[in-house]
């Protein structure tokens, strides 16, 4: 794995994350420039954090979770995604638990994101459940069909995401 294939990976994962926003929301909201990739195995963590390393900002922060790209990734409009710009990214390690190939962090107003959450809490946005865990309001997006995990929340949640608590 290189430098432009991780870049792919990244842009295959918006892509994803976009198209199941869209088909939940009918728009896809703004991103907050936070991207995850799901490693799969041990070995491709190896990998794609040593490529990693070579493209962020190094945090004396211990908690540090997300890493500041040097150079953000830009992706352009692709079909039902719009343009995006990715300032921070995660290598997670392999986990059981989620399959998917990465996640996006999209953000919405205080006003529609209380609206969203409504809206989730009644069953009527396809695909959403509110992320359970203390200390995060979040709405996680789920579909069989794509093969990402977006999230939405407020600027101030996902900034707080970047670091582990």
């Amino acid at each position: 794995m290189n430098k432009e294939q991780l870049y792919q990976r990244v842009g295959d994962i918006y892509y994803q994350c976009s198209l199941i926003i869209r088909e939940s929301l009918g728009t896809v909201p703004s991103t907050a420039g936070n991207v995850a990739i799901f490693c799969q195995t041990e070995d491709e963590y190896t990998k794609l954090t040593h490529i990693a390393n070579q493209l962020v900002r190094p945090s004396d922060n211990p908690a540090q979770k997300y890493f500041q790209l040097v150079e953000p990734i830009t992706i352009d409009a692709t079909g039902e995604a719009p343009a995006t710009t990715l300032s921070w990214l995660y290598i997670r390690k392999p986990a059981e638990d989620s399959p998917e190939s990465g996640d996006v962090d999209y953000v919405l107003t205080q006003a529609d994101y209380d609206k969203l959450k409504d809206q989730v809490k009644n069953g009527s946005i396809k695909g959403a459940s509110i992320y359970e865990r203390p200390g995060w309001d979040m709405v996680e997006f789920r579909s069989q069909d794509y093969n990402g995990l977006p999230y939405v929340s407020v600027e101030a949640m996902v900034e707080k995401v970047r670091v582990r608590f």
